[in-house]
């Protein structure tokens, strides 16, 4: 009798030592330990090892195809004092980071045994890839198979159903293609934005035409002056509203050229001065103004008085106007870089130097200029390091691996059994 109650006693011991661990979302085993192509977790070995090898090689196929990153975790108990089966599960999968970093396609499927209890989690750029209900509705497919503890079957079919969805050939081009998921808080706040624009854009653009009007006995430098006055208040909503600022930029340009035609006032007898025709305006020009109007650095408008002969010019940058210099002979804005010398070639550790010959090419005037040229920058490891990182198919798995990066606001749906 003794040595029945010791062995009773003894095998009690047992069971208990052997009891199923009780989880936190930081004590469930990472699959990537094991490797890169290691994505189910199944530590009470409630699935058989055929079931799981099979997961993970399904699994890691449908990534290669798709880029989603599923996971798959099966245990016996967790700690029911401060985690719901959902909280578990939300909490694991953003602790893991399961899925793309950028496009956060990730799933978790979890089931808890002890607490009957089955969850997918998906991450945020599968909530409109898979419609709502879709989930739920995969569960309640294969509830059954669970209710009976035939775990095996209810889990693998349950992934199925998921995968089969996933490869539907207008699921996978989304997925494969980029898809960003609608977020309707960024939309309100894009709305906004434009609304607020185009309120902004249509009372500048008015204010801007009040302005540029040409009123009797006004003159071009005071229509200029008020422009610029409204262009200095609107300067700092460029960086707020860059798209509307645009078409103020254009209303710009169409006032500038405006104000280009009208008249300038003698500074001498205050008359009206009139604008000289092309072929007058080049015979008054300078030799260098001539020259600068023909290589397209500048061009000149010259005003005449018509009571006391006062001659006045205004330069305007030409389309050439920055690939060249001003002559410091002549003062001709013709001074055009004509030859790179390079001394020395620069290292990682010195700068180099460089002589540019700088000819003028109105008077010939010839320079050189020594430069100096800055060091040489290393390539970013980034790449390499990211490339020895990445995925490996069709060979053996490494001896560690990571998950994406995703993220998960908690979408997708449970079930008990």
């Amino acid at each position: 009798m003794k040595r029945v109650l010791f062995i009773l006693l003894c095998v009690t011991g047992l069971c208990l030592s052997v009891r199923a661990e009780v989880y936190t979302p930081e004590t469930v085993p990472n699959p990537k330990f094991k490797g890169q192509d290691y994505y189910v977790v199944n530590p009470d070995g409630i699935l058989e090892p055929e079931t799981e090898e099979a997961l993970n090689e399904h699994i890691s196929k449908l990534y290669e195809n798709t880029e989603v990153e599923v996971a798959v975790v099966v245990i016996d108990q967790f700690d029911d004092d401060h985690y719901t089966d959902y909280s578990f599960a939300h909490e694991l999968f953003n602790l893991w980071g399961i899925g793309n970093a950028e496009k956060n396609t990730g799933i978790l499927l979890f089931l808890a045994r002890e607490y009957r209890g089955i969850q997918i989690i998906l991450g945020d750029g599968m909530s409109a890839v898979m419609p709502p209900g879709m989930s739920g509705e995969i569960l309640d497919n294969n509830i059954d198979y669970l209710a009976e503890n035939n775990f095996d079957r209810g889990i693998w079919y349950v992934y199925m159903d998921i995968e089969n969805f996933l490869m539907e050939d207008a699921n996978r081009t989304k997925l494969m293609c980029g898809w960003v998921p609608e977020d309707t808080e960024d939309e309100d706040i894009l709305a906004g934005y434009l609304a607020i624009g185009l309120v902004l854009m249509v009372i500048l653009a008015y204010l801007f035409y009040r302005r540029s009007q040409t009123q009797p006995g006004q003159r071009k430098e005071e229509v200029k002056k008020q422009t610029e006055t409204v262009r200095s208040c609107t300067g700092c909503l460029v960086f707020i509203f860059p798209i509307p600022m645009l078409f103020v930029w254009l209303y710009f340009r169409y006032v500038n050229k405006h104000t280009k035609t009208l008249p300038l006032q003698c500074k001498k007898c205050g008359h009206d001065m009139d604008l000289l025709p092309i072929e007058a305006k080049r015979r008054l020009l300078t030799k260098n103004e001539q020259f600068e109007e023909k290589i397209g650095a500048c061009d000149y408008d010259l005003w005449m008085c018509p009571v006391c002969g006062e001659k006045e010019s205004k330069m305007y940058k030409g389309k050439e106007f920055y690939n060249y210099d001003k002559c410091p002979t002549c003062g001709t804005i013709a001074m055009q870089t004509t030859n790179h010398t390079v001394i020395k070639q620069p290292t990682y550790y010195e700068c180099g130097s460089q002589l540019n010959t700088m000819v003028c090419k109105c008077c010939g005037y010839k320079i050189d200029k020594t430069i100096s040229l800055p060091k040489k920058e290393r390539a970013s490891s980034s790449y390499s390091s990211s490339s020895s990182s990445s995925r490996s198919y069709g060979g053996s798995s490494r001896s560690s691996g990571s998950w994406g990066g995703g993220h998960s606001s908690g979408g997708g749906a449970g079930r008990r059994f």
